[in-house]
Formats: C-alpha cells, structure tokens, sequence
C-alpha cells in the first residue's frame, strides 16, 4: 500500500507501508527523483556513446588488421622477388665472369 505524507520544508515523500505497519521511505517524489531519472538517462547516453565508440574502435581493428595483412603480403613478396632477382644477378655474374675472363679470374666482376 502506498501512501502520501507531507514533511515540513521538504517535498512529498511517497511512503510504503509494510505489513508490520512501519513507514518505509522509497524515495523523495521531485527532487531525488528527477536527479535519479536525469542521472540514468545520462548513463544510458554514455552506454550508447560507448557502443558506438566500441563499434568505431572494432571497424578500425579490422581495417588494420587488413592493411597488416596486406603489407605482410606485400613484404614477403618483394622479399621474394629480391632473393630471385639476387640468383639472377649471381648466375649472370657468373657467366660474364667465365666467358670475360675464363676460368682463371672468378671474382673480378663480383668487386666491379
């Protein structure tokens, strides 16, 4: 059962009486109240602001993670292409060296 009483100087307070009989205080009815109600819809303006930034910061991990990957890839393919490019240019090295000079000279062009 809920009931009003007046308090001298402060607002309404909304009282529940329990079985025994004695007055439980639930809450002030104005000010408390309102301070309650303005202070969780704040909270839930942050909890939304906080979705949101969780959301941003998770489409940037993955938008990260993809240039990651694309950069790994990209590294190992130039790793790739400069061991290749190194054998072509030893073997290259090689032939000129031996048609140059014969076999007696090996590592003439090699310091040129």
């Amino acid at each position: 059962m809920s009931r009003w009483f007046y308090v001298p100087g402060h607002e309404f307070h909304r009282l529940i009486i329990n079985v025994s009989g004695s007055r439980v205080v639930v809450c002030k009815e104005g000010m408390k109240m309102g301070n309650e109600i303005k202070r969780r819809v704040e909270l839930e303006k942050r909890e939304q602001m906080l979705h949101e930034r969780l959301a941003n910061d998770t489409r940037r991990l993955q938008a990260a993670r993809a240039h990651l990957k694309m950069c790994e890839d990209a590294l190992e393919q130039t790793l790739e292409e400069l061991h290749q490019v190194k054998q072509e240019k030893k073997a290259i090295t090689g032939l000129l060296e031996s048609m140059w000079n014969g076999p007696t000279a090996e590592d003439s062009l090699r310091k040129a």
